[in-house]
């Protein structure tokens, strides 16, 4: 039970750490430190991020000076965190820290290629990946058969993408992968499922019948469209010239018989 006090004017809490611009990774210690004029009574801590409260890091915990915060269940990043210290019988003392950060464990999680994907040589192809925590720049190498290969790009900025031409000396496999590693953190690192490179589509010529439409009004190829066409005129052609020369024919019988 904490004793009942009253404020004195002289009264204050002080927080000398998390110091601003700090940077904290979860799953370690944050030591959190405040000077005050107190003694023998109780603090709360609560952390902050963007002035909003986000945490109840203690409640009613002995005041002396300092507490080892082991940082866990932070659910996003941000440079905007903050640690307030507030005196558990009167909340009106209290103090905030300055801006820190807190950061993931650094992480890499390889999403592109995955194991569907048939990559062929002399293509080009995005290689993607998904990293948390402070990794600034990463190497990329290629395995296969679970086996170094060859590196792929070194020390690159950490975009989250890198686009690679393949080599055509590799030869066709079901059993790459590709390996994405912190360049100063080598136990820092993402690999893919296997894929396949292949030398090349090896696509199938398409079945004969693949220019022809599905569409039964328009099953006939093209040329013989227009052969049909053709064909079409010179009918109408005939008939016309057949019907001008039995009236031709007729008219001349009539003038013959007006003679006779």
């Amino acid at each position: 039970m904490s004793i009942s006090q009253t404020v004195k004017a002289d009264d204050f809490y002080s927080i000398l750490t998390p110091v601003e611009n700090s940077i904290y990774r979860t799953g370690e210690y944050c030591t959190i430190r405040w000077d005050t004029n107190k003694e023998f009574f109780q603090v709360d801590i609560y952390l902050f991020r963007n002035n909003i409260q986000v945490k109840t890091i203690a409640t009613g915990i002995a005041n002396r000076r300092g507490f080892q915060w082991y940082i866990t269940g932070i659910s996003k990043e941000s440079h905007y965190y903050k640690i307030k210290i507030v005196d558990s019988d009167n909340p009106s003392l209290n103090d905030f820290s300055d801006f820190f950060t807190i950061v993931f464990q650094p992480s890499i999680s390889v999403t592109n290629p995955t194991p569907t994907s048939s990559w062929i040589v002399l293509n080009s192809y995005r290689i993607g990946w998904i990293s948390h925590g402070l990794i600034s720049h990463v190497d990329i190498e290629l395995y296969k058969d679970s086996k170094y290969l060859e590196n792929i790009a070194n020390h690159i900025q950490n975009e989250d993408s890198y686009f690679w031409t393949i080599p055509n000396d590799l030869e066709e496999s079901n059993l790459y992968q590709i390996v994405i590693r912190d360049s100063n953190d080598g136990n820092v690192y993402g690999i893919s499922n296997y894929f396949t490179i292949k030398n090349s589509s090896n696509d199938e010529k398409p079945d004969d019948n693949d220019d022809e439409s599905d569409d039964d009004n328009n099953n006939i190829p093209n040329n013989s469209k227009t052969i049909l066409g053709y064909n079409i005129i010179i009918l109408i052609s005939i008939f016309v010239s057949v019907f001008i020369l039995i009236f031709i024919m007729k008219k001349n019988m009539d003038v013959y018989n007006r003679y006779l």
